[in-house]
């Protein structure tokens, strides 16, 4: 019942990290979140982002056997910041 809600969010996680890095590579936008900003000083730009991916992707498994509202909250957010990034990558 809840791997597609996983797959879901898996994408788009990855979608996060690739419209995030193009974002930050075209010097079209920056890093708002100073903790992320931070972790991409230490990790890079791919290790912060994929690390990031990663975690949330398994975070958004342990979230949607628990709590199925809280997953689809949180697959409309990244939805939403994948689609920011796009606009933004776009301009």
């Amino acid at each position: 019942m809840i791997l597609p809600f996983i797959l879901i969010f898996g994408t788009l996680q990855l979608l996060d990290w690739y419209t995030t890095y193009k974002v930050l590579q075209s010097g079209k936008g920056k890093e708002a979140n100073p903790i992320a900003a931070k972790g991409m000083d230490i990790l890079g730009i791919n290790g912060y982002l994929g690390l990031k991916a990663i975690i949330l992707t398994y975070a958004g498994y342990f979230v949607a056997s628990t709590s199925l509202p809280l997953i689809i909250l949180m697959i409309i957010f990244y939805g939403w910041v994948v689609s920011n990034n796009i606009d933004v990558a776009n301009k």
